[in-house]
């Protein structure tokens, strides 16, 4: 039995894909892919180091994500905190875990 069995729900990834003069995201493209969803409050680390409240984790497959994206579970929209890569046993990374607000 292999982690892609657990993957159980599906989630929509969105991605900005243009930026403005600003930098804001200006318009976005999306997509589903399987997932398994633990929601579960969780103090983790942000990309500046500070601890942060984390309202859940979700692990999917090795998907190119950046921190400014967002990702979609049963029809509401969460921010990401942070992304930590799942290393299998040959020193692959399969699966990461994204932990969002």
């Amino acid at each position: 039995m292999s982690l892609q069995d657990f993957l159980t729900s599906t989630i929509t990834i969105v991605t900005a894909a243009a930026r403005d003069q600003w930098g804001e995201p200006t318009t976005t493209s999306s997509a589903s892919v399987a997932a398994r969803v633990v929601m579960k409050e969780e103090v983790v680390f942000d990309n500046t180091g500070a601890e942060v409240l984390s309202k859940g984790r979700v692990t999917i497959e090795n998907t190119a994500l950046t921190n400014e994206d967002k990702l979609t579970i049963d029809g509401v929209t969460y921010p990401i905190i942070t992304i930590k890569n799942a290393v299998g046993r040959y020193g692959t990374t399969e699966f990461i875990k994204v932990f969002i607000r």
